[in-house]
């Protein structure tokens, strides 16, 4: 029997915590909110975030966050309430105004926004970009159905595809690869779809699924063309989130408020619902209290987007209803050092 020397056991138990998702935290800077008016939040994108607000008046201003301060997302004259939903790191913005009460698809290109023809409908349009300046999303086709569809900057629209029994199909995400996540409405239900160079493909998770089904909520890709999806089902035993890979579809939350907000490229995913859980990471879900944030758990936050290199947006609610927020930046996992370190007293132990 070989026994570990106490610094062994406090590396290899510094080790172990570290296996959970550990954070530094760098907050954001405040932002006055105007007397009469409720924030609008949005995403992260590149090391920002999208916020703004929206006054009585229905005017609105529409920012994007940075540890450094904050930008103005230019607005659209004639137009309230603008969102900005994502981005690119190049200026490219999807979002959706407010015109006479009726809710258009906007494209900021290259900074520029312009209250778009193609992206009209009322409940998808445009929600997407990616590095390749190619929006993703939904329009009304000529028969009046609603068809996923993707967009250059010059504004060239394509049509994608969909199964033959589909109702309507509507785009949600789009990678650097212009793979294109979404879902589709058939004759039989809700199915989760995807598109890689224009080639359709769908999952139907079991014969019970369909029937079952009210809808599919969410459908989030990353660099690897790893997906996942939110299943709303008066099944229990269907109802909740899944993880689309090459292996298959996977069900990795359960519950019918298992949302995903978001997925970083290393598989880790924000979550909404699905009890108290936050994040997916690693197989395990965590509540915002089970995460290690600056060597220590308990903080109480609400995840709202994880960035692609797993950068955390979270926002904390104060007793007066203030909002304040802050990024939590992914701690490197513990050095070839201390793990070689680890070994090498084990090692010599087992000499003895």
């Amino acid at each position: 029997m070989y026994l570990l020397s106490g610094f062994t056991a406090l590396l290899l138990g510094s080790t172990a915590a570290l296996a959970q998702p550990a954070y530094r935290m760098t907050p954001l800077p405040s932002l006055p909110v105007p007397a009469g008016a409720y924030p609008v939040y949005g995403s992260l994108q590149g090391r920002g975030m999208f916020t703004g607000w929206v006054t009585d008046a229905g005017d609105g201003e529409q920012y994007i966050a940075e540890p450094t301060g904050f930008r103005l997302v230019p607005g659209v004259s004639g137009v309230s309430r603008v969102w900005a939903t994502t981005g690119n790191s190049l200026g490219d913005y999807v979002g959706s105004g407010d015109v006479a009460g009726e809710f258009r698809g906007i494209v900021w290109r290259n900074g520029a926004p312009t209250l778009t023809s193609e992206w009209t409908s009322g409940d998808f349009g445009a929600v997407d970009v990616n590095e390749q300046r190619v929006f993703a999303g939904g329009v009304l086709n000529a028969s009046g159905a609603m068809q996923a569809a993707t967009a250059t900057l010059d504004g060239t629209l394509t049509l994608l595809p969909s199964q033959q029994n589909a109702l309507t199909a509507w785009a949600t995400g789009i990678n650097n690869g212009g793979v294109v996540a979404g879902g589709s409405f058939t004759e039989d239900g809700p199915v989760p779809v995807r598109w890689s160079n224009g080639v359709f493909e769908q999952f139907v998770v079991s014969p019970n699924w369909q029937p079952h089904a009210a809808t599919l909520t969410g459908h989030v890709i990353n660099a690897s063309g790893v997906s996942a999806f939110g299943f709303y089902s008066d099944d229990p035993a269907e109802a909740g989130m899944y993880l689309w890979s090459l292996s298959g579809v996977q069900r990795i939350v359960e519950g019918n408020l298992a949302i995903p907000l978001g997925i970083s490229d290393a598989g880790d995913i924000a979550l909404f619902g699905g009890g108290p859980a936050q994040l997916w990471s690693n197989g395990q879900t965590y509540a915002s209290t089970d995460l290690i944030v600056d060597g220590q758990t308990g903080l109480d936050f609400v995840i709202g987007d994880i960035g692609a290199d797993g950068t955390l947006l979270v926002s904390f609610w104060a007793p007066d209803g203030a909002t304040t927020h802050a990024l939590l930046e992914v701690v490197p996992s513990p050095s070839g050092i201390a793990l070689g370190a680890v070994a090498a007293i084990t090692m010599m132990r087992r000499r003895r």
